[in-house]
């Protein structure tokens, strides 16, 4: 078997074409075959190849639905499969994303600290009031 040239994007491919998702047993058999390795030398060992499975469903290219849930390709995923390059795309927007809620957070936190402070000063004002 010869070494496919971009395994994630073969991975990605099989995954998709298995009905009601892949096992992780079998996206290790995807990956396995895409290296270049025969089916029937495959051995499953849990763990293997874990780092890249765990990136790609940290990349939100791959998801699954609880444990024992099998595979599937998420939309951008499939945007993946259609247009390696479209990653970058793809990471920018998330990048984005996760800007926008550190925003979002800071502001909470921002106003917070704002009630705070009247809150303070509330306090402040009551207490030199009754001295």
């Amino acid at each position: 078997m010869e070494r496919v040239n971009n395994i994630q994007r073969y991975v990605f491919r099989r995954i998709a074409k298995t009905r009601g998702g892949a096992t992780r047993k079998q996206v290790q058999l995807f990956i396995w075959v895409a290296q270049g390795n025969l089916h029937r030398d495959f051995v499953y060992r849990q763990g293997y190849y874990s780092i890249n499975i765990a990136r790609w469903e940290a990349d939100e290219l791959l998801f699954k639905d609880g444990r024992g849930a099998k595979f599937k390709v998420t939309a951008d995923g499939r945007k993946y499969m259609e247009d390696p390059k479209s990653i970058t795309v793809i990471n920018l927007k998330r990048k984005i994303k996760q800007l926008e809620g550190k925003i979002k957070r800071l502001t909470r936190e921002e106003r917070a600290s704002m009630i705070m402070d009247q809150q303070i000063d509330r306090i402040n004002t009551i207490t030199n009031n009754n001295h």
